[in-house]
């Protein structure tokens, strides 16, 4: 099943019907992305990484406002692209981060620290993600959006209820 998929991204992105894979879009009801980032990481963190998009990426920032304003985005900052726009995507994402974490390490609050600092990348990244692939899409690039399995992993093992990772992803995609 694995290699029929890696098949059908190489042939799709040479024949240059994809320019970029990404997961499937998370949504949220009742609440906008920009609520999800405050309840995730704390309103204090989302004011920062806010800003600084907005201060230093101006360019990018419409697509960071579009991504906070919607009920979805896409989640588990993972894309599979060609090179120049997985190139542009790394350049984007870590010039942000090295902004954000540089930021961080000289400037948080002793009564700010909590459990969501230890994720609090991972969930900027997530946003960052979709933001970006709002940006190549309305360059005209074209992306694709596939589905995601979810599955509960035990830390120690790579197992669920004693099966491995792939077999549970085999079972999922039957």
């Amino acid at each position: 099943v694995l290699k029929e998929f890696e098949n059908d991204v190489y042939q799709d992105i040479q024949k240059n019907n994809i320019d970029c894979y990404s997961s499937g879009y998370m949504y949220h009801s009742t609440y906008t992305v920009k609520t999800h980032l405050q309840r995730a990481i704390g309103y204090w963190h989302s004011e920062k990484i806010k800003d600084i998009v907005k201060t230093q990426f101006p360019e990018f920032n419409k697509y960071f406002q579009l991504t906070l304003s919607d009920n979805k985005f896409v989640g588990y900052n993972m894309i599979v692209a060609k090179d120049k726009i997985y190139d542009d995507y790394c350049k984007t994402i870590f010039n942000i981060l090295a902004i954000y974490h540089e930021y961080m390490n000289e400037n948080i609050p002793d009564n700010i620290k909590n459990n969501a600092l230890l994720r609090d990348y991972g969930y900027i990244v997530e946003l960052l993600t979709d933001s970006y692939l709002r940006k190549i899409e309305t360059e005209g690039k074209k992306v694709k959006h596939l589905g995601v399995i979810s599955a509960d992993i035990e830390l120690g093992g790579m197992s669920y209820r004693k099966k491995t990772l792939l077999k549970l992803i085999i079972d999922k995609l039957r």
